[in-house]
């Protein structure tokens, strides 16, 4: 074998050494190998915290950023014409005031002539009133020429404030008639969805805006507002449709999705009287079967839990609709209310658990005979027989041939008691 020769260097040797000298252990690598074996790097649960933090931030700033993108407005609001429905009273009425103080030229919507007077003397020159009824297209059509003739030429709508909506009676599903039924859904989708196809070629002549009133029951549905909630749920599927329809035209859709709100439509008298209607109008053999005991229930939960969790003010659904008519970066939902913000958090839970909380007393009606039975398990053989249940397995006196032939195997005969007794 040969040998290397004398100027040979190690490859791990000093710079300058020469030989086959062993490796040289430098103090930074003994530092960094007792590191390694002390197990001080960071383990991967350090990676994801850090990466949750991160991420957390981020979001936080972004949301911080668009935030202030949608306080800002566009310029030329004071140009800008918007139609604004169910102005007669509550929300509407204070939306269409407000936006005339900024500046802007509003077409108000009323179903009366007391309606239309009345805001004519609290308004300006730039708000005016006219008559619409949604649910009738000839009305609808009225009011579109009365829009057209007060354009100035070749001008176009800004903005639809589809805000009209009716609660509708209040009760068990089962109490509601058809009339009820195509009332609510007149107004609150089929009415929508009228004003807007009416008038959207107004509102793609600015590449504007349509706003929606939705609810936060379009998200979650609560016991006794059924057919109101149900009527949500179809403004839901309505705006996400219409949203992603118009992109390619420019025009934004918005949908504000607001909590209770105790205007004259949450008035406490008129729920009682829709609440009674319903309980006049059922057959005798379904009074029976409730009971008047479930109606009172009923009437406490639609009277007490409503205003409880309600605002007073509307002055915040009103702005959501300022912002998305004239925000630079308008958003596609406004949730407004601290019970919209509960409701939404609940829709994000699993159903068993979201159920729970109408399950609780105080929160149900339960009529006073009605028991809700113990679930019933059977179950069954290989071959999909019956098996008595375990409980009766258990407790099932043998016959006298099995004690017979059980006892056989020790050596002894036990009789039964039944032959004993002959």
């Amino acid at each position: 074998m040969s040998k290397a020769p004398a100027d040979f260097a190690h490859p791990h040797a000093a710079p300058g050494q020469t030989g086959t000298h062993p490796p040289i252990a430098y103090p930074n690598d003994v530092i960094t190998l007792s590191r390694l074996n002390a197990g001080t790097t960071p383990s991967g649960g350090d990676d994801v915290v850090a990466l949750v933090v991160h991420v957390t931030i981020i979001l936080v700033v972004l949301q911080i950023f668009m935030w202030k993108l949608q306080q800002h407005y566009i310029s030329g609001i004071d140009d800008k014409y918007i139609l604004i429905t169910g102005c007669d009273g509550g929300i509407g009425r204070l939306a269409a005031l407000r936006l005339d103080a900024l500046g802007c030229h509003v077409f108000a919507g009323c179903r009366t002539d007391e309606a239309v007077l009345s805001l004519q003397n609290m308004a300006t020159r730039r708000l005016i009133p006219i008559l619409l009824d949604i649910t009738a297209q000839g009305s609808i059509d009225s009011a579109f020429q009365v829009v057209i003739d007060n354009l100035p030429p070749g001008a176009g709508l800004w903005g639809i404030v589809n805000n009209a909506e009716v609660p509708g009676k209040m009760g068990p599903l089962p109490w509601l008639l058809d009339r009820d039924f195509y009332r609510i859904f007149s107004v609150n989708i089929i009415g929508m969805a009228k004003v807007t196809s009416r008038f959207l070629q107004l509102v793609k002549k600015t590449q504007g805006r349509v706003v929606l009133n939705g609810s936060i029951h379009g998200r979650f549905a609560n016991p006794f507002t059924g057919a109101y909630c149900m009527s949500k749920f179809a403004v839901e599927a309505y705006a996400d449709v219409l949203r992603r329809e118009l992109y390619v035209f420019g025009v934004t859709v918005s949908l504000v999705e607001s909590g209770n709100k105790m205007t004259s439509m949450y008035d406490i008298q008129r729920i009682s009287n829709g609440t009674l209607a319903a309980w006049d109008d059922l057959p005798e053999d379904m009074k029976n079967e409730y009971g008047e005991e479930y109606f009172r229930q009923v009437l406490y939960l639609g009277t007490k839990m409503v205003p409880l969790t309600g605002s007073m003010s509307c002055d915040d659904v009103a702005e959501c609709y300022e912002q998305a008519l004239f925000s630079i970066w308008p958003k596609s939902r406004y949730t407004v209310g601290v019970d919209a913000m509960f409701y939404l958090f609940a829709s994000y839970l699993p159903t068993f658990l979201s159920d729970i909380v109408y399950r609780m007393p105080g929160m149900r009606a339960v009529p006073p005979h009605v028991h809700r039975p113990a679930p019933q398990y059977v179950q069954l053989s290989h071959n999909g027989e019956e098996l008595p249940p375990p409980s009766a397995a258990r407790t099932r006196t043998p016959t006298s041939e099995q004690l017979t032939r059980v006892h056989h195997r020790s050596g002894r005969v036990v009789h039964s008691a039944s032959e004993n007794s002959s």
